[in-house]
């Protein structure tokens, strides 16, 4: 059994004072596992992201620590806040989130290896606790239909793996190499496993967030060209089906509800997964669906969605504000980030490049956006919770509602299908259901827009 840790924690720990202290040589390895523990925890928590950008930080509850370190615990994490591998932002509230740990700018300068536990006792631990996590997990509905699909996943993986990635990367042997051959030898590896436990004790994770409710699992973060390669493990082809401009759909349905006159019963009563935000409803129902403006308004936006034509128009509007140096493409899929930073922008006194596009696109929207973000603001002090983080939140749990909640209830069972944010992959000879059942799903969630079949039909591909 090993640990995804980095090459010179070990030598940094035993130099700490702490280690030095310890007189007994199984307790010193006891230290080095435990703290490794720590290193991988935050690296899963990233694994989908180049070693550069494993900044996320990662929650990591106290009855978690104490069952894997101990009661003294936090003598584990000094060592390594000391060491200045890890780092906190203090943000533990009772009841609500644990404390976020990230790794440092000097820990990601080392290189992430994977390194053998040194204890027994770690090792017995680290496989009952995945095993728990799994097992708990499993207890929702949705997430166990989405595990036993994805369990009968298979990778057909090419003969030769060098020649295949020089195809698609390169021959450059750089960090985004390394990153695909680990992910190329990983889903090798599940083509074997036979049994829960096996998919327990490896490398793979299943996960619902619980700010959006949106389910991650191993094949959510895959390079795209290694989901060309995936079938059923019958070798029955896979398909996905992806719901077009899915976040500037749904916000554009929330700007048409939000007109004057129209009725928002059915998305208002939706359960947010963010507690600040559920525990508020009805303050962000009466930030979010004000009825302050025309309906006719909110259409010039729609239309361009339906038709495809909303990240055109935002290329041929940055361009005519003159900032092609500020956004240098003219790529429809590379502008799809800008676009998005335009929607989820931190909500300042000045306004972003990005937000400037959106504002001479559709200037109501954009002021409708703006104050929403303001009032959730007001929500909380905590950066954690800021306005324009809470609004992206709120337009994904909205999206998990379509695509996890009301998608996989009415799924039948035995059916395979497992989610990738926006889109449903499924098998080839099931597109026609698994599409009608999305437009079922979208439907009922955005009731009060009563959005036609045909139009949802071709949103659908």
């Amino acid at each position: 059994m090993y640990l995804v840790t980095l090459k010179d924690s070990n030598k940094i720990i035993k130099d700490s004072d702490y280690y030095k202290s310890i007189k007994q040589e199984s307790y010193k390895r006891l230290l080095i596992d435990k703290c490794n523990f720590i290193i991988h925890s935050i690296l899963q928590g990233n694994q989908y992201k180049y070693r550069i950008e494993k900044t996320k930080a990662i929650p990591l509850h106290n009855d978690i620590l104490q069952q894997q370190l101990g009661k003294n615990y936090q003598k584990v994490l000094d060592v390594l806040s000391e060491s200045n591998l890890i780092q906190t932002n203090n943000s533990y509230k009772v009841g609500e989130h644990s404390k976020r740990y990230r790794l440092t700018d000097y820990a990601l300068e080392m290189d992430i290896i994977k390194a053998g536990v040194l204890h027994k006792n770690t090792e017995k631990k680290f496989r009952t606790y995945k095993k728990n996590i799994l097992k708990t997990l499993l207890k929702d509905k949705d997430i166990a239909k989405i595990f036993y699909s994805v369990t009968d996943t298979y990778f057909n993986a090419p003969n030769d793996m060098d020649s295949y990635l020089d195809s698609i990367i390169g021959t450059v042997r750089d960090e985004k190499r390394l990153h695909y051959e680990d992910w190329f030898n990983q889903l090798k590896l599940f083509n074997n496993f036979t049994n829960t436990k096996e998919y327990a004790e490896s490398q793979f994770y299943i996960m619902k967030c619980k700010k959006t409710g949106r389910i991650y699992n191993t094949y959510t973060h895959i390079p795209k060209e290694f989901r060309k390669l995936l079938t059923t493990k019958s070798n029955e082809k896979l398909i996905e089906l992806d719901l077009k401009n899915s976040q500037p759909f749904i916000l554009s349905v929330m700007f048409y509800l939000a007109s004057k006159s129209m009725c928002a019963d059915k998305i208002k009563s939706i359960k947010y997964a963010n507690k600040l935000l559920d525990i508020n409803k009805d303050k962000v129902n009466d930030t979010l669906y004000n009825g302050n403006h025309s309906p006719s308004v909110s259409l010039e936006m729609f239309s361009d969605i339906i038709l495809g034509d909303f990240y055109t128009n935002f290329i041929k509007t940055k361009n005519k504000l003159g900032f092609q140096k500020d956004i240098p493409t003219n790529d429809r899929k590379e502008i799809k980030p800008y676009a998005l930073k335009s929607f989820y922008a931190y909500c300042g006194d000045e306004i972003s490049i990005e937000e400037q596009v959106l504002k001479e696109m559709y200037p109501m929207f954009f002021k409708w956006l703006k104050s929403a973000k303001n009032e959730l603001n007001k929500l909380s002090y905590s950066k954690e919770y800021a306005g324009h983080k809470l609004f992206a939140q709120i337009v994904q749990n909205i999206e998990s509602d379509i695509f996890i909640k009301q998608f996989f209830s009415k799924l039948l069972k035995g059916t395979f299908a497992f989610p990738i944010h926006d889109s449903i992959t499924c098998k080839e000879s099931d597109k026609e259901y698994i599409k009608e059942l999305i437009i079922d799903s979208i439907q009922t969630i955005l009731a009060d827009a009563e959005i036609s079949r045909s139009i949802l039909n071709d949103l659908i591909k």
